[in-house]
């Protein structure tokens, strides 16, 4: 899967008491978010944006072990598909919303 956002690691920098940014270590010093507010909300927003590689990939590995595991262990997973069905279409919708 192609992705087409900024490729790299998100840095969150803290650049005035109310500016918080995001931006990537291997871009061009372009900001990928510019969060405004001078509350720790606003500090912890930035902070979520700049992780959202990392829990995109995360998403993705986890969602290639449930297909794994429901493919290997179909009596298992049969037993337990309300369970794993609900949080993979959870987990599915979260990437397609990411890479779309």
């Amino acid at each position: 899967m192609e992705t087409k956002f900024t490729k790299g690691n998100w840095i969150f920098s803290k650049y005035s008491p109310i500016d918080y940014g995001v931006h990537s270590e291997s871009g061009n010093g372009n900001d990928i978010a510019l969060v405004r507010g001078d509350s720790e909300e606003a500090e912890a927003n930035a902070k979520l944006i700049t992780s959202a590689p990392e829990l995109l990939n995360a998403l993705i590995l986890a969602n290639n072990i449930i297909e794994r595991m429901s493919d290997e262990y179909s009596a298992i997973a049969n037993k337990h598909a309300n369970f794993t069905m609900g949080e993979s279409r959870i987990i599915e919708n979260a990437i397609r919303k990411a890479t779309e």
